[in-house]
């Protein structure tokens, strides 16, 4: 997998795949609804077994403290492996794999993004459509676009889509509870993917 170092900026940030099934419910926290956008191209039609791997390490923008960010990263990563996986996708680090993946969590930003969140922003499309009145994001997103490692540069990634995880990562709840929401939101941003076809 390329190395890519971690953004850090002002505002709350961090990324995105399915956890699968939440094991155990909530006896007093309720579980929030989770809104997606999502965008699919009609080419996009992958198979059982296709090969997916990381173009870059999640990117994390924010000012949260360095250990929450970086449990953050490890914890978005293995939930959306094992997404990914359960979807039928093979999840490697091969140079010739079917599909590429990014993701971040991107927060706070303002209309004036540092370089870095700019050309972040470019790559996976979905700046226009979380942009408030106010030219802040209102909500903590994290974005997941696929693409082929010939198209990473066009703009027009094969899927992208985006979930609000602020409310996985609000820090003054157990964090029994983060990890069920962090799960909903994965699955919930997942679930937007087109049905996996059966290479024959």
């Amino acid at each position: 997998m390329r190395k890519l170092p971690i953004i850090v900026t002002a505002a709350f940030a961090a990324l995105l795949a399915l956890a699968g099934c939440i094991s155990q419910s909530l006896p007093e926290e309720r579980l929030p609804e989770f809104s997606v956008i999502s965008l699919v191209l009609p080419q996009f039609k992958p198979k059982q077994g296709e090969q997916i791997t990381w173009l870059t390490d999640i990117v994390i923008a924010g000012d949260f403290p360095t250990e929450v960010r970086d449990r953050a990263a490890s914890e978005i990563t293995a939930r959306v492996e094992q997404g990914l996986s359960s979807l039928g996708f093979t999840v490697n680090t091969a140079e010739d794999s079917d599909y590429v993946l990014v993701a971040a969590v991107v927060a706070g930003l303002t209309k004036n993004p540092s370089d870095e969140q700019n050309e972040l922003l470019e790559l996976i499309r979905l700046y226009p459509m979380l942009g408030g009145r106010s030219g802040r994001y209102e909500r903590d997103m994290l974005v997941l676009a696929i693409t082929t490692r010939d198209k990473v540069g066009d703009g027009n990634p094969l899927w992208k889509a985006a979930v609000e995880v602020y409310s996985a990562y609000q820090l003054h709840l157990p964090e029994e509870i983060q990890l069920q929401r962090l799960d909903a939101a994965i699955a919930r941003l997942l679930a937007t993917l087109p049905d996996m076809k059966y290479a024959y």
